[in-house]
């Protein structure tokens, strides 16, 4: 493809004609100007729709990003009860440990050392002789997870009917 420098030639020496006698303003309002309202037109639309699709991808991740730190503060819950339960047993009594037992180290002999650091999205519930849990993690979108000593690797999303039977204090 061969271009036409001479028609460029031409219509950059214009702009510089105008541009000396009218001034920038002058020069860009002429016909021969590079900006009319269709180019603006064209302009705003295709930054209207990279907008779109950046706004929604955002508000599509972030939820998403933290639900993942709801269910990965129950895999740190699983891994402390896992420890502690480990210990307990070393020493005769196998049970599992409250919240405030992992979160400060109470009654782990063992260690005497926090397990699990304290957070208000999460709350433990000890069945009867410590013998099973069942660990609770609040996503700061509202929406509930929950473990089970009997099976602490599959992360269950809660409904809020199941939220309210459960009773779960944060």
């Amino acid at each position: 493809m061969k271009l036409n420098l001479d028609n460029h030639n031409a219509r950059v020496s214009a702009f510089k004609a105008n541009r000396a006698d009218k001034g920038l303003v002058g020069a860009l309002k002429c016909e021969g100007g590079a900006i009319d309202l269709a180019s603006i037109m064209v302009g705003v639309l295709v930054i209207g729709i990279i907008g779109g699709v950046i706004a929604a991808t955002v508000f599509a991740v972030i939820p998403w990003s933290q639900d993942k730190a709801a269910s990965q503060a129950l895999d740190s819950v699983a891994t402390a009860q896992s420890v502690a339960y480990t210990f307990a047993a070393g020493e005769g009594t196998s049970k599992y440990f409250s919240e405030s037992a992992l979160n400060t180290g109470t009654g782990l002999s063992a260690t005497n050392e926090p397990l699990l650091q304290a957070s208000p999205a999460i709350a433990i519930q000890l069945g009867a002789g410590d013998i099973t849990y069942t660990a609770y993690s609040k996503s700061a979108t509202g929406t509930v997870f929950k473990i089970t000593s009997a099976n602490p690797t599959t992360v269950v999303k809660m409904t809020p009917a199941e939220v309210t039977a459960a009773a779960i204090t944060f």
